[in-house]
């Protein structure tokens, strides 16, 4: 029998020095990168049918339906040999067309990427996801794994990481079709800058290229950006004076950090600090547990003649508690698939509905906001 061992669990941060791989089931298209992009990846997402033929050129709803059952097929793989760590995340959860709308229901962990401070963020994903180049992102990975301030690349490697085997024999022909759009894609796309210079055999003119340096600008700020213990650092810092059992709540941190970002676990230890003024501990432990434990804000018994009135009941707590900023349209996603004597739960940063619905009697719909 194999032995597991849980040092390592998918989120850990400390996988993040590890040297973890990026790739793809399937190497993403133009115009599925360019959907990413015009979308900002969140969890749910929507585009009118309309826009959708204006800027990708489809012809009709056909082809809108084809280019994303495509896309739903593509999956995301992390591997790290060290670790022996292999994760497989598919890109796209879900879509559904409505009413000329298209909704777009991304996975979990590739929403969450898009959240400063995240294990997924911290790794790199929401800049990957958005390279525009093919093998722009087998580049940038093996330049951000790489902690020197300046990364010497053989010719030989180069060709290894753009999948080039013994093609583009002239290294004119290899900077003009790889490296020049390349550079220039992490440089438009990303929050970084590299630049590079040729390595010569001689410092004649026609020496021999046996590789490039790569250098890194601003590797000070470079570093820091690349270190997810810093935010953690920074909140339990925050938190010293008022917890004893720092183990366990540095623990909680990491994990909400890891799921949720940075803005999602400072909001909740904001809350706490400024609302509680003994018990900081448990009630940290409190905040940061899922709404299963607490008290619903508002409780309705009901019945409702179709799923389209429950859906009007939710919108309208939403528009009365001022939750503008919601992802309103994620709702319809799994309301209508719905059925008897179903539960369901629907959670977004500001709320959380829990519904029991009943088709014949009464149903009951429970509302937390979140803090």
């Amino acid at each position: 029998m194999v032995e597991t061992n849980d040092k390592y669990s998918m989120l850990d941060f400390r996988l993040t020095g590890k040297n973890i791989k990026i790739d793809f089931s399937k190497h993403l298209t133009k115009k599925e990168k360019q959907l990413f992009r015009y979308l900002k990846i969140q969890k749910y997402n929507h585009i009118s049918i309309d826009k959708f033929i204006e800027i990708f050129g489809f012809i009709d709803i056909d082809e809108i339906i084809k280019f994303l059952n495509n896309l739903k097929s593509k999956s995301i793989i992390f591997s790290s040999d060290e670790k022996h760590y292999y994760i497989y995340l598919s890109i796209i959860q879900s879509f559904y067309i409505n009413n000329n709308i298209v909704y777009l229901v991304f996975s979990d962990e590739i929403s969450s990427a898009f959240k400063k401070g995240s294990f997924f963020e911290n790794l790199g994903l929401n800049k990957i996801l958005y390279l525009e180049e093919k093998f722009s992102y087998r580049l940038y990975q093996y330049i951000c794994s790489n902690k020197d301030k300046k990364i010497y690349i053989t010719i030989d490697e180069l060709r290894d990481i753009l999948e080039i085997s013994n093609s583009y024999k002239r290294f004119y022909d290899l900077e003009k079709n790889f490296l020049t759009p390349i550079f220039e894609d992490i440089k438009k796309n990303t929050d970084e800058e590299f630049h590079y210079e040729k390595v010569k055999q001689g410092e004649y003119k026609g020496a021999k290229i046996l590789g490039i340096n790569i250098y890194k600008e601003g590797i000070d700020n470079y570093v820091e950006k690349q270190n997810p213990y810093i935010p953690l650092d920074n909140f339990m810092e925050k938190l010293k004076k008022y917890i004893t059992n720092f183990s366990e709540i540095y623990s909680l941190l990491s994990k909400n950090l890891a799921t949720h970002g940075e803005e999602y676990v400072k909001n909740k230890i904001d809350y706490v600090l400024e609302n509680f003024s003994a018990n900081i501990e448990e009630h940290l432990k409190e905040t940061f547990d899922e709404t299963d434990n607490k008290t619903p804000y508002l409780v309705i018994n009901k019945k409702f003649k179709n799923l389209f009135e429950l859906h009007s009941e939710i919108l309208s707590f939403i528009h009365k508690h001022n939750l503008a900023k919601i992802s309103t349209y994620m709702f319809p996603v799994k309301l209508y698939s719905l059925k008897d004597k179903q539960s369901l739960t629907l959670q977004d940063k500001n709320f959380t509905v829990k519904i029991n619905y009943n088709k014949n009697s009464t149903s009951r719909v429970e509302f937390f906001i979140n803090k």
